[in-house]
């Protein structure tokens, strides 16, 4: 997808969202996407950084979601999608 850093994104120490990725030189690289700071309630800086890593995922599956709707099938979900929703929507929860 272009737009953006693809996942997977994961939570680094510090809540620091990164994206780990090889690079032409097959070298690991690791890349800040977001730091989760502030005066905020307990727990919520946590949260924040959980919503933030399932992000690509969440836009992929919607995507998936409205082309699907979009192509005149019969009226059903794409075979494993609510399932991956459910997994997702855990996630960015932070109940995974």
């Amino acid at each position: 997808m272009a737009g953006f850093t693809p996942g997977p994104w994961s939570i680094g120490p510090a809540h620091v969202v990164r994206h780990q990725f090889r690079d032409t030189q097959d070298r690991r690289v690791t890349e800040w996407i977001a730091e989760c700071v502030g005066e905020h309630p307990p727990g919520e800086i946590e949260a924040n950084a959980q919503l933030i890593t399932a992000a690509p995922e969440l836009i992929a599956l919607a995507i998936e979601f409205r082309d699907y709707a979009r192509s005149g099938a019969p009226y059903s979900y794409p075979l494993g999608s609510l399932q991956k929703l459910d997994e997702l929507i855990a996630r960015a929860l932070g109940h995974d």
